[in-house]
């Protein structure tokens, strides 16, 4: 029980020196070195065959659907068809909507195949434009784009073509299409939930005095939105149609669905592009941010996984004897993705190692793909998460203000969606 004890204590550190805005890079280190130290592990044989590792690896099979999503992205953004998207639904609504319209755009761009690590790029120009016009402070976007990015969209709903439904897919023998009905409730509930919430804190802001207040790099990004001519609302629709059929209807690797919507949106938003060749280049630029902050994440979860506690907190939850399966799946999905600041971390791990056990048990594999993925996105996006960290410091907004309303809405809100979602399950919800 120690060595848990230690191993959890870590994870609060990294997450500490993150909310005090010291970088991942330096924390993730450092952080490892503490653990190697108070777990008897050899610091520069930990560093070496863990953390290194661990990081080079995410890099490795990563890097292709980071800098291939990014660059669909920057395509979306540069052609002004997530633009087109975004004010098509921002003028049906009104500006008294904006923090929904960012909520709904976030989620529709994560599940039409933006990578939740990068959509960011794509929907912060937007919201910025949304809440200039609501008047709203920019303390409240990172959590409207959290909330409709990295919960519902990728995590909940069917056929959605982010990382952590796939890894289930490999593990477990299902299609993105498991348990629909299933993942389609538990979306609505957590949206529900979400937007009762964002509600509370638009109208608590507004009474509190809390302006929209920009600066002079805002007000560029703000004026060359509006000075774009924004392609038709539908067609702006068809490249993440063509990723989402690509991917699920036709079974290619997620990087070439997200080259094919590259190409579609270049060719459908042509005269759009002031420099065809600068906008790949910024795509891969922006991925490469994201991708070593994960990294670094990465890397601590390295370290984590070498030491005793992490294995004993792996038996722990593996003892059927002790809770039934989708709980032990549940909790131990959530609880190392907390301590390795992935949710595609906690899924890998959690599925490998418990997975066939269940299996073997004949626990439904669809309940456990439904489970495992919604489970995977509650701690993962503790403060040191790298798409956390990575949407913070892109939009300007510190720890100790924005990351409240991400804590509320992709951790706690979650959690008890997959309480939720487990009872259903468990009482005989099987479709």
């Amino acid at each position: 029980m120690d060595v848990i004890i230690w191993l959890l204590i870590g994870i609060i550190l990294l997450i500490v020196l993150i909310f005090l805005r010291v970088d991942i890079l330096i924390v993730a280190p450092i952080v490892s070195i503490f653990l190697c130290i108070v777990s008897g592990l050899d610091v520069v044989d930990a560093m070496t065959t863990g953390f290194m590792p661990a990081f080079a690896a995410f890099a490795q099979n990563n890097f292709l659907v980071f800098a291939s999503s990014a660059m669909f992205a920057r395509a979306m953004q540069d052609t002004g068809m997530a633009a087109s998207i975004a004010q098509t639904i921002s003028k049906k609504f009104g500006s008294r909507f904006a923090i929904f319209c960012v909520f709904g755009v976030s989620g529709l761009l994560t599940y039409g195949g933006v990578s939740l690590f990068v959509v960011v790029f794509v929907v912060y120009p937007i919201a910025l434009q949304l809440f200039k016009e609501a008047d709203l402070s920019r303390i409240l976007i990172p959590g409207a784009i959290a909330a409709g990015a990295f919960t519902w969209a990728p995590f909940c709903l069917p056929g959605s073509p982010q990382a952590g439904p796939i890894v289930a897919t490999q593990n477990l023998g299902t299609t993105l299409m498991a348990m629909p009905v299933l993942g389609i409730v538990c979306a609505l509930f957590l949206c529900v939930l979400q937007a009762i919430y964002m509600r509370f804190v638009e109208q608590k802001s507004r009474k509190a005095g809390l302006h929209f207040e920009a600066d002079t790099e805002t007000e560029a990004q703000i004026v060359r939105l509006a000075t774009l001519t924004l392609p038709n609302f539908f067609v702006s629709l068809v490249p993440m149609l063509v990723v989402l059929i690509t991917l699920n209807a036709i079974g290619l690797p997620v990087y070439y669905c997200m080259a094919a919507g590259v190409v579609i949106a270049m060719v459908l938003g042509w005269r759009n592009i002031p420099n065809k060749l600068q906008m790949l280049n910024a795509g891969v630029q922006s991925a490469i941010f994201a991708l070593i902050n994960t990294c670094a994440a990465n890397g601590f979860g390295g370290v984590a996984k070498m030491t005793s506690g992490f294995n004993d907190l792996v038996t722990m939850m593996t003892d059927t004897s002790t809770m039934p399966p989708l709980v032990g799946l549940g909790v131990a999905t959530t609880l190392i993705a907390g301590a390795c600041g992935s949710g595609t971390g906690g899924i890998t791990v959690a599925l490998s190692t418990m997975a066939p056990i269940y299996l073997d048990m004949g626990v439904n594999a669809g309940l456990m793909h439904r489970v495992a993925c919604l489970a995977c996105c509650g701690l993962d996006s503790l403060p040191h998460n790298g798409a956390v960290v990575t949407l913070l410091n892109y939009c300007g907004v510190a720890h100790k203000d924005g990351y409240i309303h991400i804590g509320i809405m992709t951790v706690l809100m979650p959690i008890i969606t997959l309480v939720f979602m487990i009872i259903l399950a468990m009482a005989g919800l099987q479709f």
